[in-house]
């Protein structure tokens, strides 16, 4: 598909952090984009995002009191909960890693080339790694992840660690359906597989 629009691609630094809890110390950003008019608005998600002893850290605060959370397996059909995604792409690389967690901590993770073309899906003793710690309070959820880089073939040990991607709030089944990005796309339906729209994300080591 060719585009003809011409939008800023987000960027994103990601500083190293001195221990897991620490993610609560890191900027915050917002995942409010609204790509598509017929849905127009969503739950106020944020994420915070560090790096720490090899591993990615992403933590997502979801303003949303009763988030829908059927899906109670891993590799379940969490978007259509109230669902938080992170999608990863090493640069010059046509696949690219899907993560998909709902208020539960189910997840879905892969890498694929497209929505529906070359999908590999974790194996258990990949998911075993992934950590993921959900929260739920009054008014709120939060879940956090912890990704070993190793398991998107990158070199935790590099000065300097480059890649794309984009987060993501949607709900396909919950009572006000919504599609929000961090990084614009610009498609004609919902659809987050579009590595095109991909931000930069830059993880400094600790010598800056």
């Amino acid at each position: 598909m060719m585009h003809n629009y011409s939008i800023q691609h987000k960027s994103l630094t990601v500083e190293p952090i001195s221990s897991p809890s620490a993610i609560d110390q890191a900027p915050i950003h917002r995942v409010d984009h609204v790509n598509w008019v017929e849905f127009p608005g969503g739950p106020e998600t944020t994420f915070q995002i560090g790096h720490f002893n090899g591993s990615l850290l992403v933590k997502f605060t979801i303003q949303e009191s009763a988030p829908r959370a059927v899906v109670k397996q891993d590799l379940g059909p969490v978007w259509e909960d109230s669902c938080v995604e992170m999608f990863l792409q090493i640069p010059g690389q046509e696949r690219y890693f899907n993560f998909e967690f709902n208020s539960r901590g189910a997840c879905v993770a892969s890498s694929r080339i497209g929505k529906n073309e070359g999908v590999e899906f974790f194996t258990p003793e990949q998911l075993s790694r992934l950590t993921r710690c959900p929260v739920m309070e009054k008014n709120r959820w939060t879940i956090t992840i912890q990704l070993p880089l190793d398991l998107l073939s990158v070199d935790s040990q590099a000065d300097e660690i480059e890649l794309r991607g984009n987060f993501y709030k949607c709900g396909d089944k919950t009572k006000e359906p919504h599609f929000l990005s961090w990084s614009p796309i610009v498609e004609q339906r919902p659809n987050f597989h579009c590595p095109v729209w991909f931000g930069n994300i830059k993880l400094l080591s600790a010598g800056g």
